[in-house]
């Protein structure tokens, strides 16, 4: 139970994003690594300076970042995954 001063918990639009995101790419077989990190098999998803990036991840390191639309972050793992 709340008490009076206690103000609800709002979600910001971004943390909704960012965990839209999560849940998609969680659907998807990748494994969160950090916060605002994702690992598939061969694709690294991260959330920092307020964008997503997409990149491929070969003998732990990590090529270069892509940036991507979250809202086209299907089509970017299906892309990243053929390559």
């Amino acid at each position: 139970m709340m008490r009076n001063d206690e103000k609800p918990l709002v979600k910001s639009p971004l943390t909704f994003k960012i965990n839209h995101v999560g849940e998609l790419l969680k659907k998807k077989g990748f494994v969160q690594q950090e916060l605002y990190s994702w690992l598939g098999k061969f694709t690294f998803v991260i959330f920092e300076n307020g964008q997503f990036k997409i990149g491929h991840k070969i003998e732990n390191k990590i090529g270069k970042l892509t940036v991507i639309n979250p809202d086209d972050i299907g089509d970017a793992v299906k892309y990243f995954d053929r390559i």
